[in-house]
């Protein structure tokens, strides 16, 4: 099966599951995928005055999303997968399409954005008329036009089915990563903390810290955190690393016992659920599909949003108790192996594209 893949480039996790979708298919699937605006390649070529005109006319009345894309399709083209960016597709000719989005515009507006139920709603009905004018395609917007659709998370799907969506229209399916090779974790004379998020505001990076402050002074053993975003100021105990290549990240897991991740707004969280893989009881905040990614109680602890202190006293928890850091790490890798492989991800995804091309052949027949 011959695979167009529209992915997306500069956008944190987003940018991650396109290159996953990019390099690890499911079996006998070729794909070839552009990324970039104005970006042609094999399977398509891009109409680059068309998306420059939707880009400047229609993008400024829509903000919440990241960008149109205009491209005409190859005929040997056997399915189209459009990740996230809303798409018009010239030369379909009845190919099934496949869209999938981590989460979607609603939650953007209103986790990320701040913005009310009314404001949204109005950007909806606006951008709804525009987008089945155009024959653009989007997974909540102009969700007829698309075989199958997908997201991440039953959080997200939720939004989805709240803005009209009907419930055939959107699945589930939870993104998948290699099986880490297990890091035995033998007992330390202290505890390591760790920290990753490339957007340290959102992922509440300043909450850890406040929290470790308060941890480390009470601790019998002082503790130690790995933290990948500079501090305000030094603090004794904080290791500051650099964003590290991906060759480098499995050693950074390795050498911590607990992930503390307690972000202020999240799609779904990707490090939560590699340091999951990687043997790690995971500390995070209770919001959007965090819970379905961390099993509260077992495989970590979620705290309310916005709490350092909550933070801090799941810290001394899992910091005082070594049995109770092995036992939810060893619940969290098995949580992973049943939810979060690469292999449950991929057989997934092979049955959604075979549904999709199916669908549409009784379309077309």
């Amino acid at each position: 099966m011959k695979v167009l893949l529209v992915g997306v480039r500069g956008h944190g996790g987003e940018e991650v599951y396109s290159s996953l979708l990019r390099d690890r298919p499911p079996a006998g699937v070729e794909v070839e995928a552009t990324f970039d605006f104005h970006a042609s390649c094999r399977f398509a070529r891009c109409n680059r005055s068309a998306e420059v005109a939707l880009n400047r006319l229609a993008h400024p009345f829509m903000p919440f999303n990241m960008g149109f894309r205009v491209l005409r399709v190859d005929p040997s083209v056997d399915l189209v997968h459009v990740h996230t960016h809303p798409t018009l597709l010239l030369g379909r000719r009845g190919r099934p399409v496949v869209f999938s989005a981590g989460s979607s515009h609603y939650v953007y507006g209103t986790e990320y954005e701040g913005w009310d139920d009314r404001t949204m709603r109005r950007w909806y009905g606006r951008a709804r008329a525009t987008y089945g004018a155009l024959g653009i395609l989007d997974g909540m917007l102009h969700n007829q036009a698309i075989d199958v659709a997908y997201t991440f998370s039953e959080w997200a799907r939720r939004s989805y089915l709240q803005m009209g969506v009907p419930e055939t229209g959107i699945r589930v399916l939870y993104p998948g990563f290699d099986i880490p090779a297990p890091a035995p974790r033998p007992e330390r004379s202290e505890v390591t903390f760790l920290f990753m998020g490339r957007q340290a505001a959102r992922k509440g990076g300043d909450l850890v810290l406040q929290a470790f402050a308060r941890v480390r002074a009470v601790l019998p053993r002082a503790p130690s955190l790995r933290h990948r975003r500079p501090s305000p100021g030094p603090l004794e105990g904080v290791e500051i690393c650099p964003l590290a290549p991906s060759d480098e990240v499995a050693s950074i897991y390795a050498a911590a016992d607990v992930f503390v991740n307690p972000p202020r707004a999240e799609g779904f969280g990707f490090t939560n659920a590699e340091a999951q893989g990687h043997g790690l009881p995971v500390i995070s905040t209770r919001i959007g599909a965090v819970p379905e990614v961390v099993d509260d109680g077992r495989s970590g602890l979620l705290v309310p949003p916005n709490d350092s202190v909550a933070v801090a006293a799941a810290m001394r928890r899992l910091g005082e108790d070594a049995g109770l850091r092995k036992s939810m790490g060893e619940a969290a890798r098995a949580h992973f192996e049943r939810r979060f492989t690469l292999s449950v991800f991929q057989s997934g995804l092979g049955s959604l594209y075979e549904e999709a091309r199916d669908l549409a052949a009784r379309r077309g027949a």
